[in-house]
Order: structure tokens, then sequence, then C-alpha cells
């Protein structure tokens, strides 16, 4: 979505703002390249389908009976001269220019990785040369799948439809594996109250006292760090993902936790635990 900016006149605070969205765009009605996709009996006639896929933008994938795998990011993407994160001037040079081919967005066929996954991380290749997005979900998902997908793989066993099953509904919770690590470093590894939870798999079942434990004390450890972040207005900050409360304590700064940030860090740690 494009904001564009416009004072009427200096003496008035009036501000006419002008939205473009790609939405807007002919033939983008959502899904409708599914109809084309749907009829794909091979690569070739996929990738021929996917330059319909307009909105919404997402991460097809695709396999035959031949055994061939792929993924082709597809969606409308605008070729600016700025990135489009903030209002510009209504000027012409900030029009867009026409739109990426789809030849050009991320995609790949029959990867070295011998599979294909995508839960919506960054799928953009290091160093790709257009700006077609700024934010993507932390890639726990993405690295549990590929971590029991590798596991398989290293044991010379052929994933089953009983494997990929317990795959689609698997809770090993990558997060609080990172939390264990990090506690084993702190003089919490010796809390009778954590024996459990240091021993624990990380599943997160219901039937799991170790995984109600991480539930609450993550939390505890982010109001916390809401708290630091802004004493005023902590609930701002009481959305913290577990990646982003994990970056901070893994790497304690001075200047949100004091002096003596790593001190602070465990006091932190043992406050929310209590």
């Amino acid at each position: 979505t494009e904001i564009y900016t416009l004072s009427l006149h200096d003496a008035l605070p009036i501000c006419a703002l002008a939205l473009r969205w790609v939405g807007s765009e002919p033939g983008t009605a959502g899904y409708l390249a599914s109809l084309s996709i749907d009829r794909a009996e091979n690569w070739s006639e996929f990738e021929a389908a996917v330059p319909r896929w307009k909105v919404p933008s997402e991460n097809l994938v695709y396999a035959d009976r031949a055994g061939n795998i792929g993924e082709h990011s597809a969606g409308l993407a605008p070729v600016r001269s700025w990135t489009g994160l903030l209002p510009v001037p209504g000027a012409s040079h900030h029009e867009w220019k026409g739109f990426l081919a789809a030849s050009v967005l991320p995609h790949t066929f029959n990867p070295a990785a011998g599979f294909v996954a995508t839960a919506n991380h960054k799928m953009i290749p290091k160093d790709y040369p257009y700006a077609v997005g700024f934010e993507w979900t932390p890639p726990y998902r993405y690295e549990r799948i590929r971590e029991v997908i590798e596991s398989h793989a290293r044991a010379g066993k052929k994933l089953t439809i009983a494997d990929m099953e317990a795959l689609q509904n698997d809770v090993v919770s990558l997060p609080a594996r990172d939390l264990q690590s990090l506690v084993r470093g702190t003089a919490l590894r010796d809390s009778s109250e954590l024996a459990a939870y240091l021993k624990w798999d990380t599943a997160v079942t219901r039937e799991s006292s170790a995984a109600a434990l991480y539930e609450v004390w993550m939390r505890e450890i982010r109001r916390a760090l809401a708290a630091r972040f802004s004493a005023s207005d902590s609930a701002h900050y009481e959305d913290l993902t577990p990646s982003t409360m994990l970056t901070v304590l893994s790497n304690p700064p001075a200047e949100l936790l004091g002096a003596n940030p790593i001190a602070a860090r465990d006091t932190l740690l043992a406050d929310a635990l209590h």
C-alpha cells in the first residue's frame, strides 16, 4: 500500500492522502490464479501459470509424480524508486514503474537440500536485488521441519505418511529449547524448581507440567522485559516475540539492563520464575 501526501497550504493543517494497492490492479481477484495452477501437469505448465498469481502474495509449492519438487514466491511486486515503507510526496518520480516479472521472484526447482519447506519465514535469497518484503515471522517452524527431515536423512530412513502426519502436528518448541540452553549458562541451572524443565524434551503437550511452566515463565519474562523497554508504557511491548526476547536475553544490552547486564538478566529470569 502506498501513501502519498500533499500539503494544500502551509497555513492550513490539511493533508490529502492518495493510496495505491496492488489488489486494485486488474486481474487481482484473490486466488483467481488457482484455476490455472491446479490444471498444471508439469513444472513448465506450473511456471506458465505463476505470472497469473497476483494477490495475495504466496509461496507456491510444487510436486509431481515424477519426483520433482519446487517453489515459487508469487504476487504483484511494484517497481519503486524508494522502499515503499513511508509516505512520499505525490510527485511523478514516485509513481510505480510497473511490476517485477514473475521470473525474477524467488523460486527453486529440485533444490539441493532435497526438500521444499515454507512457513512464513524469509524465503528471499541472500543479496536478492529487489525490495519485495521487509517483515517475516521467526524461522522456528522452518528450522523444526528441516531438523526432522535431515535427521531422517542422516539415519538413512525414508519419510513415511505417518512421519509427515506427525510433522504436521509437531509441538516441539525450539524457543523453549533455546531458553533451556540459556538457563544452563546461569546459576538457575542448579535450581530444583527447574530440574524437570531442563530435562524436558520441549514438546508442548497438554500433559506436560514443564510445558506449562515454560509458557507462564515466558509470559512473565515478556512482562519484565516490556517494563525495561518502557516503565510508563510497558503494555506497548508486551507482544515481544520469543525470538526477540531470546535475542535480548542471550546478549543483554547495558542500555536496557544496566551496567552489569548479565547479572541483571539473571536476576530478571529468577524473579520472573518466582
